[in-house]
């Protein structure tokens, strides 16, 4: 038995061969772009053209400046920088009475530290008399340690003008204080 088997070969241009066209006709956008964006770059002296039809910047008094002059190296090892921030600060972000069990609540936190180990107290104070929150380990957070809520109950009769702060105290940053601020209970 006698068999052949008929095989057809289909041939296709590879890409960007003549007589495929698009690639061509792209390639020539491309060139055209970017002719023009590099004649774009160049500089031109008063807009007028030459016979040759091109056109020529002038010099620079600039240029000249930049060519006599020497660029001398600078010493690293005697470069200044910043000194590294060292100050903290506790600032009071909240305080206000909270009707609803008789207490006075507040947060702060400690700008420019984080970390673990200390402590906040809240503190209460009116014509001589003052109330204190339980010590609270404070919570580092991403960027300041956070202090709060932290939450002082008030006994009864105790309506009037309250000036409240918040004290931090570690062994990293000491004992800071924030400002003082007035809560108002009814």
């Amino acid at each position: 038995m006698n068999m052949r088997h008929r095989f057809t070969r289909v041939v296709r241009p590879a890409p960007g061969a003549p007589g495929t066209g698009a690639p061509r006709f792209a390639s020539a956008v491309v060139v055209s772009t970017l002719a023009v964006l590099l004649a774009a770059c160049t500089g031109t002296d008063t807009g007028e053209t030459a016979a040759t039809g091109t056109t020529s910047a002038p010099a620079s008094s600039s240029a000249a400046a930049a060519a006599d002059s020497t660029v001398s190296p600078v010493d690293t090892d005697s470069v200044q920088t910043d000194a590294p921030v060292t100050s903290s600060a506790l600032v009071l972000t909240w305080a206000e009475y909270s009707d609803d069990d008789g207490t006075i609540d507040a947060a702060a936190f400690v700008q420019g530290v984080v970390e673990t180990g200390g402590t906040c107290l809240l503190t209460a104070t009116r014509r001589g008399e003052e109330h204190t929150s339980d010590p609270t380990p404070a919570e580092p957070g991403p960027s300041t340690t956070d202090c709060g809520p932290l939450s002082i109950q008030l006994p009864g009769g105790s309506s009037g003008s309250w000036d409240v702060s918040v004290t931090y105290s570690s062994s990293t940053a000491g004992d800071l204080t924030s400002e003082t601020t007035k809560v108002q209970v009814p």
